[in-house]
């Protein structure tokens, strides 16, 4: 009863928004300290992180101090590069990267979140590419599952949704550094860059490993184009992000 009088009194003018909105952005200015967290509320909100002024939706990850320091600090490091942001969800590290003078692309399947990931790029002056597909290992179409936590997006064979391979979007540009989120599929999304991985000379990619198989799969496709692979940083929940990297001698 309490939560419908609340969601009415939300609806009812655009007063009473602003004034919701702007209580439950100082309500949580309270409960972190330079991280993203998100309460279940009727509403989504605007609050200024670590990495800028971002856009949130009603669910969103907690960002502490000891959530992926080593990547956060690879992310932070560039300037002047190309940051390809695979499964960029709402654009932390999209933003991390844009503060530098780099140019981002940002690639994102999921509809209710890539609306926020553009908002986000456009409100911080962004430069760069926001894609809404998702990196696979072909051109064409997939399916995409969407979980109530709306962090995990899963795309899977189907026909719902646009995909790429990232030799396609990228169109022959080499990137500095590619960090992929994306949920198991990372296996499908390096096949979709073959032409990207043997063309570098220098390239490293943030990759995320959810067991051993999943893991070997990466490697295996990596290692056959001359990358060499180190365990980065272990997660609470269990995955691993792994850098791998290739450095060649420039040819005489």
């Amino acid at each position: 009863m309490l939560k419908g009088t609340y969601r009415a009194l939300y609806n009812r003018g655009s007063m009473l928004k602003v004034g919701f909105r702007l209580a439950l952005t100082w309500r949580d200015k309270l409960r972190y300290l330079w991280g993203v967290v998100v309460y279940p509320r009727p509403v989504d909100f605007m609050s200024r992180t670590r990495f800028g002024l971002m856009h949130c939706p009603v669910i969103t990850t907690v960002v502490r101090d000891s959530w992926e320091p080593e990547t956060r600090a690879l992310v932070s490091q560039l300037h002047d590069s190309l940051f390809v942001d695979v499964g960029a969800y709402i654009g932390a590290y999209s933003l991390l990267a844009g503060r530098n003078g780099n140019r981002v692309i940002s690639i994102e399947p999921n509809p209710n979140t890539f609306k926020f990931l553009a908002e986000n790029l456009k409100l911080n002056g962004v430069q760069g590419e926001a894609y809404q597909c998702a990196a696979w290992k072909e051109d064409g179409m997939v399916g995409l599952e969407v979980s109530s936590k709306a962090a995990l997006t899963t795309v899977k064979e189907g026909n719902s949704v646009k995909a790429s391979t990232l030799d396609t979007i990228l169109a022959g540009r080499i990137p500095d550094l590619v960090k992929m989120d994306v949920e198991r599929s990372e296996p499908e999304v390096l096949r979709g860059m073959v032409k990207t991985l043997e063309a570098a000379r220098k390239m490293r990619i943030v990759f995320e490993a959810a067991d051993k198989q999943h893991l070997d799969e990466c490697l295996e496709i990596l290692k056959a184009h001359g990358y060499s692979c180190r365990m980065l940083e272990n997660e609470a929940s269990g995955y691993s992000n792994w850098l791998a990297t290739k450095e060649q001698a420039p040819s005489a």
